[in-house]
């Protein structure tokens, strides 16, 4: 029987313990809200680490630096590379273009400059080269397509492209 009354005062003592704990949590719940209130209405910010997060931005404002540095510097590579080649074949179109007006018989060239100088008129452009500037064939097909899809009787897409090719130009008009 002493032994029952032991587990009772031991079982009594753990009740104690477990109200006080409980007793603690609620004044240490009390005692943070209290400060978490103080402090967000005495307009002060919560505690951050801020100097970990500026190092984070600013390794990764480095990275994204450095990634916009090498693509730079690859556009700028593309641009000479693509110079250098324009350059390289241009002596060859023109060759090209030589060799296409000596082989083309001279009634189709006729014809070609004859075409052309119609698309000229309704464009109202002087020349072949003033309508031509820096487009590529496919930009000046488009061109001369979309001024002459209103006429009375347009011509195809492919007829277009076949006047304006850079191997079919005839003598400058």
């Amino acid at each position: 029987m002493n032994h029952v009354m032991q587990l009772a005062d031991q079982e009594k003592e753990n009740l104690n313990l477990v109200e006080q704990n409980r007793a603690l949590a609620d004044s240490l719940a009390d005692e943070l809200k209290k400060l978490l209130s103080h402090s967000s209405s005495s307009s002060s910010k919560k505690p951050t680490p801020t100097a970990t997060l500026d190092l984070d931005e600013t390794c990764a404002q480095e990275e994204l630096h450095r990634q916009l540095m090498e693509e730079t510097g690859a556009q700028e590579e593309l641009r000479r590379q693509l110079t250098k080649e324009r350059a390289e074949h241009r002596e060859d179109v023109e060759a090209l273009q030589q060799v296409t007006l000596l082989i083309t018989p001279l009634h189709l060239r006729v014809l070609l400059e004859k075409a052309r100088q119609k698309i000229l008129n309704h464009i109202k452009c002087d020349t072949w080269e003033d309508l031509r500037q820096d487009k590529s064939i496919y930009n000046l097909t488009d061109h001369v397509y979309t001024h002459l899809a209103d006429t009375e009787h347009p011509l195809s897409r492919g007829a277009v492209q076949f006047l304006c090719s850079y191997n079919n130009r005839g003598a400058q008009s």
